[in-house]
């Protein structure tokens, strides 16, 4: 199980393309590879997924798109077509502070959490100030309260941030503070075109538990695999919810007896079963 938050950046400068390479701007190419990352959780039914786009301050943030957690694809798909840029600076403590709202809001005990945040550029406002300039409140100012609402949140919840600074314009140092201090990982695409791979890897990193082994006649019921036991293909192996029962992974067993659960989700209990 898990619960993911895209923090996706909204501010103006996100209409630009992050090389002259680049074929569409920065923001069509962060939706793109959004819906994508959505999709790679299809047979992950678990898995609840939220968004919200962010920019200068709170109150501008209540205009903007805004997806509470769900395991309706269809639906964080349709938000992610509906985000729009608006000006104004970019406030990342907004971000986090509004990514944790959505897990006080309907925060699962045991469930694995993470937050994908994309931005383009430095921080520079925060929640109490919007910018006005590069000065006021300025880049210190912003990324210390960002700094902040990261070790706030983690004394509530215990979510890994990934990051995604695109184009050349971020402070790479940082960002890849709020990363490393979550446990996440930092990643610095100089063109939009490596979106994709990064959100897809994102994705993989979340959900890379897997559960192997092998079905056997364990005549002498001692739970240790021996020679003389033979080994049983064609059985159906599956992972379930100890509580619900609700099927995750499912597989059948080869033809030596072996079998590989795999996109099950680090730190959460299974039980297995042999059917």
């Amino acid at each position: 199980s898990a619960d993911l938050m895209l923090l996706v950046d909204s501010s103006g400068s996100m209409n630009g393309k992050a090389s002259e390479s680049d074929k569409t701007t920065k923001f069509l190419a962060a939706q793109t590879a959004a819906k994508l990352f959505v999709d790679q959780f299809t047979q992950s039914p678990d898995v609840r997924i939220g968004l919200k786009a962010f920019t200068s301050t709170q109150a501008t943030m209540q205009t903007v798109t805004d997806q509470a957690l769900t395991t309706n694809r269809p639906q964080v798909k349709t938000a992610i077509d509906g985000l729009k840029t608006s000006d104004g600076g970019t406030c990342i403590e907004c971000a986090i502070q509004q990514a944790e709202a959505h897990l006080s809001a309907s925060a699962r005990p045991d469930v694995k959490q993470a937050f994908v945040l994309l931005t383009d550029g430095k921080a520079n406002a925060t929640v109490a100030k919007p910018y006005r300039t590069d000065t006021d409140p300025g880049t210190a100012t912003a990324e210390q309260a960002a700094l902040d609402a990261v070790t706030e949140i983690t004394t509530k919840f215990h979510p890994t941030i990934y990051v995604i600074g695109l184009g050349s314009d971020v402070n790479a140092d940082f960002l890849k503070k709020i990363a490393l201090q979550t446990g996440g990982k930092y990643y610095f695409p100089l063109s939009s075109d490596d979106l994709n791979a990064i959100y897809q890897d994102i994705s993989k990193t979340i959900t890379k538990g897997s559960v192997s082994g092998t079905v056997y006649h364990d005549t002498n019921m001692n739970g240790v695999f021996e020679p003389t036991e033979g080994k049983l293909s064609g059985w159906t192996v599956q992972a379930s919810d100890p509580q619900s029962h609700a099927v995750y992974a499912r597989t059948t067993s080869g033809a030596n007896g072996d079998y590989l659960l795999d996109n099950l989700c680090n730190g959460k209990s299974y039980q297995l079963e042999i059917i």
